[in-house]
């Protein structure tokens, strides 16, 4: 019969919590992790309009501005929406969620103006940026990245803060254990050559 290897993202460990009992499987028991593939980074944007032009003087805007700024994401429990939900526990900040389809549409009205704030994935929004068309204050990850090395860790004011979507290659839960270790020293060697 085979066995078949899925790409799982961040957002396969928040479902259990977002939807329980609704998915028709279970998020820890129902498949084999075999090896982290990508981390994937987001960079938090603004609109060229806001007074505010780092993470300190945007959470001070937004704590005397309770509610007023508008955040989109890509979607409700898109890694996104929760990387923000978590950054507003921490920051202590209050924000107003709207919610699109997709990174994309959010950016542009980040760029129009109609929402201020959007924690954009990278490849989408470094062009904007770079292009002076958005904002970057900083990035989700504890360092910088190696991409954009000018835009420093959110981290460095708000201490402790550190998420990023990622993605993982999974198989069913049942198969063999030789074959995910296998599968698991392959990927590693794989990244590991890359990276060198």
């Amino acid at each position: 019969d085979g066995y078949h290897i899925v790409t799982v993202i961040a957002a396969h460990a928040a479902n259990a919590t977002l939807y329980q009992g609704k998915l028709p499987f279970d998020t820890q028991k129902s498949f084999a992790p075999i090896s982290l593939v990508a981390i994937a980074p987001l960079v938090m944007t603004a609109n060229l309009s806001m007074p505010f032009k780092d993470v300190r003087e945007m959470i001070a805007y937004a704590r005397a501005n309770p509610g007023k700024l508008n955040y989109g994401s890509a979607g409700p429990g898109n890694t996104s929406h929760l990387a923000v939900e978590y950054f507003k526990s921490v920051a202590g900040v209050d924000m107003t969620h709207v919610p699109y389809k997709g990174t994309a549409p959010a950016l542009n009205d980040v760029i129009a103006g109609h929402i201020q704030v959007l924690f954009s994935d990278a490849p989408p929004g470094l062009p904007q940026i770079r292009a002076g068309k958005v904002r970057a204050l900083g990035v989700t990850t504890a360092r910088r990245i190696p991409v954009a090395q000018e835009i420093p860790p959110i981290a460095d004011t708000v201490k402790g803060f550190d998420t990023a979507p990622w993605q993982m290659l999974m198989a069913p839960s049942g198969t063999p254990a030789p074959i995910v270790d296998k599968l698991h020293k392959a990927i590693v060697e794989y990244i590991a050559s890359a990276d060198g």
